[in-house]
């Protein structure tokens, strides 16, 4: 009987600090996606700063050909190309920036779904826990009434 009751507290202890441990666990992976969500958001917020910068290089190369190719002088069809450029870089803009959200989003949501099953594993060690103690409390009467009627 006591073996039983040993056996029993060491299980208890050994659910609880696996459960434990789980949660920990869950909670740096959780901490990592965070830190890899910011990241890449500084990652994206550079190669648009980088996109942004081409498009003005290749502007200004383009903005030059033209005045040469015209003698210094402007055009209509240089200003369309400029405004059309515009619209381009506008809209490259805003997909980069949608993508970034939909990604920032996506990994906010997996580092809170990595926490839960950190909360989960701290419940279902604690379930685990009191399962074994009413084993113990089965065991334990079980043996009582084994006694008590002469070991039969």
């Amino acid at each position: 009987m006591i073996f039983q009751i040993g056996a029993a507290i060491i299980g208890m202890y050994g659910e609880n600090y696996k459960a434990k441990a789980a949660e920990i666990e869950s909670k740096q992976r959780a901490k990592q996606m965070q830190i890899d969500r910011k990241i890449n958001e500084a990652s994206a917020m550079q190669q648009q700063n980088e996109r942004f910068n081409q498009y003005v290089e290749a502007r200004a190369t383009n903005d030059a050909q033209f005045s040469f190719q015209l003698g210094g002088g402007e055009s209509t069809s240089v200003d369309a190309f400029q405004k059309a450029q515009r619209e381009i870089v506008d809209e490259d803009m805003r997909v980069s920036q949608r993508q970034q959200m939909f990604d920032s989003s996506s990994r906010t949501v997996a580092a809170l779904i990595e926490r839960d099953r950190g909360r989960n594993a701290i419940v279902a060690g604690r379930i685990n826990t009191v399962t074994r103690l009413f084993q113990l409390g089965a065991q334990l009467e079980e043996t009582a009434a084994k006694a008590a009627t002469g070991g039969a």
